[in-house]
């Protein structure tokens, strides 16, 4: 599994250094709002339902949710992550977890899995845990909502080297496709500092999530290819799935 400097996978290093807040500060709350907006109304999904937000950052999908009506728990590998969305609460539960492992004792409504938090890993088994666990907490006919980036957009218009200063801190980012990954190399100056990080995201097209996802007990409903829920085409920025747990169970290696 790829490391960082830290020697701990990329992931886990990365998510939780003040360098990661700090490079992603300018996310869009608002086309994030709108987004959580528009999805639950195509969902139709009822008002006090329990969502899980996996794999939610700081929080700022899971406090819209909250917002609306929803009854929300927010979980990730992230320390601080974690404590951030906390200090931000709308009134969500909040939990430290590893999404191949977590069991949080309860079943849910809807499970998102959003802004490209899936596809971390090395090998398939781990791709697998994540969707088992994903079926397990799904209530009878529960939603599952996962949002990808459209690998063949992304290739078509990456950007292989970008310079950026924030502040006092200096980032070169530089962007590759790797042995079947996204691979962005992150390298940071602050001040006599040096740092160097690695993001690296399987790159995944439809058909590999459709074969992931039927073979986990999922049925696809609906694709979307923008946060403005477009009809999904190659030149789509994202890749949004919408599927529904099936009566049996996931098929287990």
């Amino acid at each position: 599994m790829s490391t960082n400097s830290t020697g701990k996978p990329w992931f886990e290093s990365w998510f939780d250094s003040p360098y990661y807040h700090l490079l992603y500060s300018n996310r869009d709350d608002k086309e994030a709002d709108a987004f959580i907006v528009r999805l639950l109304n195509v969902l139709n999904a009822e008002k006090g339902g329990k969502v899980l937000d996996l794999a939610c950052g700081a929080g700022r999908h899971a406090r819209v949710m909250a917002r609306l009506g929803y009854q929300v728990t927010g979980l990730d590998l992230s320390v601080e992550s974690i404590a951030k969305a906390k200090s931000l609460s709308s009134g969500e539960t909040y939990e430290v977890g590893d999404m191949r492992f977590f069991e949080l004792g309860q079943r849910f409504d809807c499970v998102f899995n959003l802004f490209t938090s899936f596809g971390y890993f090395e090998n398939s088994e781990d791709n697998s845990a994540v969707l088992q666990r994903v079926f397990e907490h799904l209530a009878e006919d529960g939603t599952f909502v996962l949002d990808y980036f459209n690998a063949t957009c992304v290739i078509a218009n990456m950007v292989p080297t970008e310079e950026k200063m924030i502040g006092n801190v200096h980032f070169s980012i530089s962007k590759e496709v790797r042995n079947g990954h996204i691979c962005k190399g992150i390298e940071i100056v602050d001040g006599a500092e040096q740092l160097h990080f690695e993001e690296r995201v399987q790159l995944f097209h439809f058909e590999d999530f459709k074969k992931m996802l039927e073979r986990a007990g999922f049925a696809i409903k609906q694709v979307f290819g923008s946060y403005k829920l477009d009809p999904m085409t190659a030149e789509s920025p994202r890749l949004i799935i919408v599927a529904k747990k099936k009566t049996h169970a996931p098929v287990v290696d």
